[in-house]
C-alpha cells in the first residue's frame, strides 16, 4: 500500500511553524525515514498521516485514496510513539489486542492473534503481565506488536527508539526492520538520529524548516548530498569555503586543492565537502592535495580515531581560523592519528554550491 504526500502544507494556529508544500511518496512495503532537527516538520507529517492533526492543504493519499475526510480509526494506520502509550491497567496481551477490540473482533480470536504477534516479538511468555513490569525495550516491543496486529496499511514510527539506552536501541533497530519487512507494511519512520535513518531505511527524506531538502537512498545522501545543509544532516564532515580559480582547481585560503569543479566556472564561490574517512594520514610525498600541519583533539572510538587536523600557517580558534585560514579544523578518521600532514584524493572532495554565509 503506497503512501503519498501531494503538496501538503500545514501551519500550527498562531505560529509560522509546520510544513510547506511537502511532496513525498513511499512505495508499497518501503520504509521511508524522515530526518530533521526538532521543529523541522517531521513529526507534523506523521500526525497529519495518522489524522491526529487536521486542516492541511494538499493531499495525503494511502493506497490511491485521499484520507482527508477519514477519521483516525478508518485510515488503517498503526502508530508507535516514542513514549509507548501503553495502557497501564491492561495486561500486555490486552494492550496488543486493543485495536482488534475496537474493530469488533470477538475476544477469543483477538487474544489468539495478540498472542501470535507477541510470539513474533519474543514476548509470548509476558502476555499476562502489566506494562510496568517490563523493561523499556520490552514495552517498545509491545507497542510495535499492538501497531502491527491490526495489519495496518501504513505503519507510523514516531522516534520509537529515542527513549531507550544505546545498547537495546541498536538491537531493536534490526528487530523493527525485520518485522516491518515480514509484515510488508509501508512505513514512515520519523527520527532525528542519522544512524537509525541510514541503517534502517530504504530511502531517507531530509526536512528542514518544514520543507524537503533532498530524498534518496542512504548511500545517495551520504555520498552525493545536494547541498551543505543536507551533508550536515548525514554523517560527519568538514566543509571548506573556496573559490574556483581554474578548471578542477579551488582556492580554499590556506592552499589550492584539486577537485572536479563540474559546471562551476572560475570566480564561482563553492563549498568543498570532505568526509573524515577519506583523509589520508601522513601520506607519502607527491600525493595530491597534501596539507601540512598537526593533529589537535583526538577522539578514540575503539576501531578508529577521529581527530582535528590543524593546518600549518593559519591562526585563530583551534589554530585554524583567521586570514587565509579555515573556519574549523579539518576532521580526519582512521586507525592512526596524523601528526605532520594529510592528503585528500580529488575524487573524495565533493564540490557544492556555496551555502549562504551568516
Amino acid at each position: 500500500m503506497s503512501l503519498e504526500f501531494d503538496t501538503v502544507s500545514y501551519t500550527y494556529p498562531g505560529t509560522s511553524h509546520g510544513v510547506a508544500d511537502i511532496s513525498l511518496k513511499a512505495a508499497p512495503g518501503e520504509l521511508l525515514a524522515v530526518i530533521g532537527q526538532s521543529g523541522s516538520g517531521k513529526s507534523t507529517l506523521l500526525r497529519l498521516t495518522a489524522g491526529l492533526l487536521t486542516g492541511h492543504t494538499g493531499r495525503i493519499v494511502i493506497g490511491g485514496r485521499d484520507v482527508v475526510d477519514q477519521p483516525v480509526w478508518q485510515r488503517g494506520v498503526g502508530v508507535v510513539f516514542q513514549q509507548y502509550a501503553l495502557f497501564p491497567h491492561l495486561s500486555v496481551a490486552d494492550n496488543v489486542a486493543y485495536g482488534l477490540k475496537m474493530r469488533g473482533m470477538d475476544s477469543v480470536k483477538r487474544r489468539r492473534q495478540a498472542l501470535a504477534m507477541l510470539d513474533r516479538v519474543g514476548l509470548a511468555s509476558h502476555a499476562d503481565r502489566r506494562p510496568a513490569h517490563l523493561s523499556g525495550g520490552q514495552q517498545q516491543r509491545v507497542a510495535l506488536a499492538r501497531a502491527l496486529v491490526i495489519e495496518p496499511r501504513v505503519l507510523l514510527l514516531d522516534e520509537p527508539l529515542a527513549a531507550l539506552d544505546a545498547g537495546i536501541r541498536h538491537q531493536l533497530r534490526d528487530e523493527i526492520r525485520t518485522l516491518q519487512r515480514a509484515c510488508g507494511a509501508t512505513t514512515l519512520f520519523v527520527t532525528h538520529d542519522q544512524d537509525e535513518a541510514l541503517s534502517m531505511a530504504d530511502r531517507v527524506a531530509i526536512v528542514d524548516g518544514g520543507r524537503v531538502l533532498q530524498v534518496g537512498t542512504p548511500r545517495e545522501l551520504y555520498e552525493a548530498p545536494a547541498s551543505v545543509r543536507v551533508a550536515r544532516f548525514i554523517g560527519h564532515s568538514t566543509v571548506l569555503s573556496g573559490r574556483v580559480v581554474a578548471t578542477d582547481r579551488i582556492d580554499v585560503g590556506f592552499t589550492t586543492l584539486c577537485a572536479a569543479t563540474g559546471e562551476h566556472r572560475p570566480g564561482d564561490a563553492v563549498d568543498l565537502l570532505l568526509r573524515p574517512e577519506h583523509v589520508q594520514a601522513d601520506p607519502q610525498d607527491g600525493c595530491a592535495n597534501r596539507i601540512r600541519g598537526t593533529h589537535g583533539t583526538v577522539r578514540y572510538f575503539g576501531s578508529t580515531h577521529r581527530y582535528d587536523f590543524l593546518v600549518s600557517g593559519t591562526s585563530g580558534t583551534n589554530g585554524t581560523s583567521g586570514t587565509g585560514g579555515t573556519a574549523t579544523p579539518l576532521l580526519g578518521e582512521g586507525p592512526v592519528v596524523a601528526t605532520h600532514s594529510i592528503a585528500i584524493e580529488p575524487r573524495h572532495l565533493r564540490v557544492l554550491p556555496a551555502a549562504p554565509r551568516e
